[in-house]
């Protein structure tokens, strides 16, 4: 081999040597130790140790694992933590619609038409609060119920119509609603909302100036939901992808509640699936992150992972186990809570996590991670609703 050769292939090694730091993680009493200087511990569940900058946001994602009891639980406790700073907008994922009841619930005046529960820790919190120091509820997303029973966009509409000042328009209007369950086809429901759309725009005098804006908002996200529940089932198809409609209109409601967050003066707490905060791809929280001018700058994202403790010791929701989760399990238990800033974990210790599933490129994929110590027995997992 001449002398050309060897000079090309020196810096192929030292490439190679790097890419190998790169995507090798570190052992596990590496990790350990990593975390013994940089996870923050919450005491009694308290948060009073997380970064005082978290409050400083204009919005906060935090990104779940839906369904688990426990993780819920410590959003609520996280809502009701920075409410006592600052006012808080809490927003669901959830149907859109389900919003006005969700804000008339958690603000002391509950709709009769559609009953929603209020998180103990949230009621209690609200019940020593003056009304603009409330935790308020909303809901965001796209109406989802609009293909599966329709009855929650169905009483949405209904409450909608009821902000009219006219007797002559409410009946109208309701009348019209009330043929909503019969639409059972794309075609039938995209004809029918036509027909509501102009029904309502009869008689748009009738409402407020919110309350119009409100309407029209309305008809264009039922619209849209209607499309994505079916090309999204491949029971249409559409010329433009389902997943993108949804993302587009998403983002729609979640500017909405920030409208609201910042009339109350408020933080606006979105709490999403996970997979909404990634920022590695168009989610969500980096729309707002960075596309939303805004907020732009001014939000945070939190991924809440459960930890497991008991009869199956080591076991987490995912079966893609991270380094990181399983060397934080070691340093918690059953009922504790931690939070680990990524970003923070990569710059203390100089160390590479391109490996993890938590960062993208060796970039965090999120802002942080809240971890749940869960106790987990044969019967399931024990938590507090």
């Amino acid at each position: 081999m001449n002398h050309k050769k060897i000079l090309f292939f020196i810096p192929l090694l030292f490439l190679s040597s790097c890419l190998s730091m790169i995507t090798t993680a570190p052992s596990s009493v590496e990790l350990e130790d990593m975390l013994k200087r940089n996870l923050v511990l919450l005491p009694d569940n308290s948060f009073e140790k997380l970064p005082s900058s978290l409050i400083d946001n204009e919005i906060i994602f935090l990104g779940e694992i839906h369904g688990i009891g426990e993780l819920r639980l410590a959003e609520y406790r996280l809502a009701v933590y920075l409410a006592a700073q600052k006012p808080v907008v809490l927003a669901w994922e959830s149907c859109y619609g389900l919003g006005p009841f969700l804000e008339a619930a958690s603000l002391g005046t509950p709709k009769a038409a559609r009953p929603v529960g209020v998180p103990k820790c949230i009621k209690e919190f609200n019940a020593e609060q003056s009304a603009e120091g409330k935790i308020m509820l909303t809901a965001i997303d796209i109406e989802h119920s609009i293909f599966h029973h329709k009855k929650d966009t169905t009483l949405f509409l209904h409450d909608i119509s009821s902000r009219s000042t006219s007797e002559t328009a409410r009946q109208t209007i309701d009348a019209k609603i009330v043929r909503l369950a019969e639409q059972d086809t794309y075609d039938k429901m995209n004809s029918y909302l036509k027909e509501l759309k102009q029904t309502f725009q009869k008689h748009i005098k009738t409402f407020s100036s919110e309350d119009q804006d409100e309407i029209l908002f309305s008809m264009e996200l039922l619209k849209a939901s209607n499309y994505y529940q079916y090309v999204n089932r491949g029971l249409k198809i559409g010329w433009q992808d389902s997943q993108e409609v949804r993302y587009k209109y998403f983002n729609k409601t979640i500017e909405r509640a920030y409208a609201k967050a910042k009339k109350r003066n408020a933080i606006l707490v979105c709490r999403v699936g996970s997979w909404h905060i990634v920022s590695s791809y168009r989610s969500e929280a980096r729309y707002f992150a960075r596309d939303y001018s805004p907020t732009k700058g001014k939000v945070a994202s939190i991924r809440l992972v459960p930890l497991y403790y008991g009869s199956e010791a080591g076991e987490t929701a995912s079966k893609d186990v991270d380094g990181i989760d399983a060397a934080a399990e070691t340093m918690m238990g059953p009922g504790e809570y931690s939070y680990l800033s990524l970003a923070e974990l990569k710059d203390s210790t100089g160390h590479s996590f391109a490996w993890s599933k938590h960062y993208n490129t060796n970039s965090p994929n999120y802002d942080g991670i809240l971890f749940v110590g869960i106790e987990k027995t044969a019967g399931g997992t024990i938590g507090k609703k």
